[in-house]
């Protein structure tokens, strides 16, 4: 009677033993998941005060930009579209009229120089003269951004 009386104590001890271990097991596998999301919640933190400082520093140049009347509606677009043949010396002109200033600028999308050979001149548009040697076919495409006042 007293050996069934210590098996059953043992089976209890054990059973409890097994359960008490399989609680341990649980709640160190729940620590290391809340261990991981505290990591990445900390990792989250960091990124959001880094993009905050990033935002903070935009807002401030938009801001700048908006005081100096940089904004988009304050400009206007004016398209350039030219395909000619033209002298060398109206080339320059065309060219040197694309400069940059301080209330407009030249935004180019195309720009294709070639020399027109004597040999084999390009068809003239009707009502144009035949080009002369020496002449350039001038390509120019894009927009002049003009700041409105």
């Amino acid at each position: 009677m007293l050996s069934a009386l210590a098996a059953i104590s043992f089976l209890i001890g054990l059973h409890f033993f097994l359960s008490t271990y399989n609680a341990v097991r649980l709640n160190h596998k729940k620590l290391n998941v809340v261990a991981s999301q505290v990591q990445f919640l900390r990792r989250n933190e960091r990124e959001m005060a880094v993009k905050m400082v990033v935002m903070g520093e935009v807002n401030n140049f938009l801001a700048t930009a908006k005081e100096l009347g940089l904004e988009r509606d304050r400009w206007v677009f004016h398209s350039v579209n030219i395909n000619e043949t033209m002298t060398f010396e109206q080339v320059v002109r065309i060219v040197g009229q694309t400069a940059n200033s301080p209330s407009y600028y030249f935004k180019p999308t195309t720009l294709y120089l070639k020399k027109v050979s004597p040999s084999s001149p390009p068809a003239s548009a009707p009502g144009q003269p035949a080009p002369s040697p020496g002449s350039v076919s001038l390509t120019l495409r894009g927009a002049f951004v003009v700041r409105q006042r």
